[in-house]
């Protein structure tokens, strides 16, 4: 399974080969990884492929049927994909980037920020390899966990260890490290069909979606205007350029 983890600094509390280290000993075990510094970024991920020197979108997961999403705005570009998938994009010339995860939270992402830098990852498990101890039991998760009910605010067994919610986006911008949806699910009024003609819509249908789970597809980064991945695989790193 592809992952990925990272260390964002923009105060440069920690020297660049630091929050590389810190970004690879978080995916220490988990296969081959490579990494690159980034300005205030630091990133790891598992697989060989390398990001380019423009803006560059990592992806882990997979996508079905992305389509053309060249000019579109961000936030439209990430409702408009299908799939299961975490993914960070980052922009070395602006010094800006984002994180985001599926609309219905299939893949994991997950943050801890002590306000000065953000340490984030696929898996809870990377988180606690990066951080320099372990956090204790977050009081409130735990309560509920014990009591059945599912936790709040994306709070994790960890004190200071959060999922991103589905279908919303964090930025990673100085002074901005707020996390908004960029997708909510709409009410669409039932079609007035006929018995017989809703059986074989909703046969077409599944037939559609196995089909999109066995084709493999090229996968496309949301933030890219020309997007290109560095190789034809629905589980890859990806390359984009910025309009010129």
């Amino acid at each position: 399974m592809t992952a990925f983890a990272g260390v964002y600094d923009p105060a440069a509390r920690s020297s660049a080969e630091e929050r590389l280290r810190v970004a690879r000993a978080a995916l220490a075990g988990e296969g081959q990884v490579s990494g690159s510094a980034l300005g205030p970024l630091a990133l790891a991920w598992t697989g060989p492929s390398s990001p380019g020197p423009g803006p560059f979108c990592l992806l882990a997961g997979e996508l079905h049927e992305p389509g053309d999403l060249r000019g579109l705005p961000d936030d439209e570009c990430l409702a408009r994909l299908r799939g299961e998938f975490a993914l960070v994009v980052w922009d070395p010339r602006t010094r800006r980037g984002l994180l985001a995860r599926d609309q219905l939270g299939e893949r994991g992402l997950f943050v801890h920020d002590d306000g000065d830098r953000l340490v984030f990852g696929t898996e809870v498990r990377q988180l606690l390899r990066a951080l320099p101890r372990n956090p204790g039991p977050d009081d409130l998760a735990f309560a509920r966990w014990l009591a059945g009910r599912p936790t709040e605010d994306g709070r994790t067994l960890y004190a200071g260890i959060r999922s991103v919610p589905p279908g919303c986006r964090l930025e990673l911008a100085p002074g901005e490290r707020r996390t908004r949806p960029y997708w909510r699910p709409s009410y669409r009024p039932p079609e007035r069909i006929a018995f017989e003609d809703a059986a074989g819509a909703v046969g077409a249908a599944l037939e559609r979606a196995v089909e999109r789970r066995l084709r493999p597809t090229d996968a496309a980064c949301p933030a890219a205007r020309d997007c290109a991945p560095t190789r034809p695989c629905s589980r890859t790193t990806l390359r984009w350029t910025s309009p010129s």
